[in-house]
Order: C-alpha cells, then structure tokens, then sequence
C-alpha cells in the first residue's frame, strides 16, 4: 500500500473484482447539470442530457416557469453482469424561475451533441414615459 491509496483508492479497483467495489452504482440523482446566462438580449441554457432523445424529452414554459423534464433510460440487457454501473438514469425535472414578462411562446429549444440549448427572449422591460397632465375645466379649479 502506498501513501497514495488512502486518496486514490476508490479510483483505482478493476471492474472484475469480486469486492464491494466492483458494485459501484451510479448516481440516484439523475438531474442533469445546467448553466445559464445571457447572450443578444436572450437568457439562454445550456442543459446536459447525455443519452435523452427527443421522443424522451419535454420543455414547457408555465408562467414564470421554464421546465426540463425527460428520461433517461437503464443501459444494460437482461442477462448483462454489471460489473460498473456509474451513469445517472432515471426520469428527471429540472425548473428554472423566469422573469416576469416573459413570452413562453416565443422560447426555442435543440438538442445537439447530448446539451439542450434554450434559447428564452429577454423580457421588455417597460421604460418611463412622462405623460401630460391637463386640467380638467369641469373640476372648477383655475390654472
């Protein structure tokens, strides 16, 4: 045993053993990770969805609410001995708080490569307009 193993042990096993280590399982949590930012007046998400199809795939805005939700399935074959079994799958749902004033029907969406791009339109916001107040000649007030 080196003074390294107590670090890299976990790291370091064969998929064959026969050990507690070789019936590693993979994550319960299926979620998939996210980023977001803003690009050319749009909020746009990038969502990581390795191995979902489209016909395994939903996105819908609901109000101030954007939604991901999808499934992705179980790999091995029936009679397959998993040796190793790290990949997340499961059904999933990720929710992501829009702005106020977002169009939900104007959001577009792809999937390449395994990443979900959502592309949201930045609300308008409104801007301040000065609006002009006139005297009203039956309040009987005199200007």
């Amino acid at each position: 045993m080196s003074a390294f193993t107590p670090f890299f042990g976990p790291f370091l096993f064969s998929v064959f053993a026969d050990g507690p280590e070789a019936r590693l399982q993979g994550r319960l949590d299926a979620t998939p990770l996210a980023d977001a930012y803003v690009r050319d007046g749009k909020i746009v998400f990038h969502v990581d969805l390795p191995g979902v199809t489209m016909a395994d795939l939903t996105v819908a805005v609901e109000g101030q609410w954007l939604t991901v939700s999808a499934e992705r399935s179980y790999a091995p074959e029936p009679g397959d001995r998993v040796v190793l079994s790290e990949r997340p799958f499961g059904k999933f749902e990720r929710r992501f708080r829009l702005p106020n004033g977002v169009d939900g029907t104007t959001v577009e969406a792809s999937l390449r490569d395994g990443v979900l791009t959502i592309a949201v339109p930045a609300p308008v916001r409104p801007t301040a307009v000065e609006v002009k107040v006139s005297l009203d000649p039956s309040s009987g007030m005199e200007s």
